[in-house]
């Protein structure tokens, strides 16, 4: 069995988008957690709070060729595994593309936007929504799959 080891780090997430920015907020002990007005609409739902990943911004190099699998979920899960890669200095190296190197990304979902796309296929009873890159935009996957594509 062979060794892993975490040579560099990125992060998008509530505490920030960049791992200078979360560190800085976890040592202030700053909540993330906020008000979402827009769930006060629904009726029953027991909540109206919300944690959003705040300061993510798409990089200028990300051309909408590159974006055009990606979803919200895998454009961040792309971004963060760029900084990464920078973090620890394996940024252009051949290790990451001499197709020897794997991904492993946990990820619940696919981005909702692509998966609402389907469901109205499904209610509407016509295809309006969806594109050669919505099924890997909708997919558990799609964070994986767009981290091993873009590298």
């Amino acid at each position: 069995m062979r060794r892993v080891v975490i040579t560099g780090m990125g992060i998008t997430s509530p505490l920030g988008s960049t791992v200078k920015d979360a560190f800085e907020r976890l040592k202030i002990y700053k909540n993330c957690v906020e008000h979402w007005e827009k769930l006060e609409e629904y009726e029953r739902l027991n909540t109206s709070l919300g944690a959003f990943a705040k300061g993510f911004e798409i990089p200028e190099h990300f051309t909408r060729k590159v974006r055009r699998t990606m979803g919200n979920v895998a454009l961040m899960a792309v971004v963060t595994a760029e900084e990464a890669l920078r973090n620890s200095g394996l940024s252009g190296d051949k290790v990451i593309t001499n197709g020897r190197t794997g991904v492993s990304y946990g990820s619940s979902t696919g981005s909702l936007d692509a998966i609402l796309d389907f469901y109205s296929m499904c209610i509407d009873k016509e295809v309006k929504l969806l594109n050669s890159g919505s099924y890997i935009k909708m997919m558990p996957q799609t964070t994986a799959v767009n981290i091993s594509l873009y590298f």
